[in-house]
């Protein structure tokens, strides 16, 4: 998706003020990449998982104030498919990937993780 169609796509959720539209839209996709690549990595993990949660929590609140509204629009994000999903599906989608995060939050040293290498702990522990 190209950052002006994701500008309209932020636009069109209609909770952000339009001033800050375009910034947001310009920082999200650079911030998703990182902390989704330092969780991957396992690289400080507890803040990026906190990171990636209010990510979580910030879309979740976004989609359920416009299904609340009952607005007919795709959610802007895209499945396996390539094809959008409706914004319930979303919302469910977000909802568990939260949970998912939280866990991260709760027990960030796993024995695979960098984080848990570098305090000394082994993958067979």
């Amino acid at each position: 998706m190209s950052l002006p169609s994701f500008a309209l796509t932020v636009r069109a959720y209609d909770v952000l003020p339009l001033w800050l539209v375009h910034p947001f839209a310009i920082w999200l996709p650079g911030a998703e990449v990182v902390t989704g690549a330092l969780l991957l990595l396992g690289i400080w993990t507890r803040s990026s998982a906190l990171t990636v949660s209010g990510m979580f929590v910030a879309f979740a609140i976004a989609l359920g104030i416009n299904v609340a509204r009952g607005a007919d629009m795709s959610c802007g994000c895209f499945g396996l498919d390539g094809m959008a999903a409706t914004l319930p599906e979303a919302l469910v989608r977000s909802l568990l990937l939260l949970s998912a995060a939280l866990a991260l939050v709760w027990r960030p040293d796993t024995a695979c993780s960098v984080d848990a290498v570098l305090m000394g702990k082994r993958a067979d522990s």
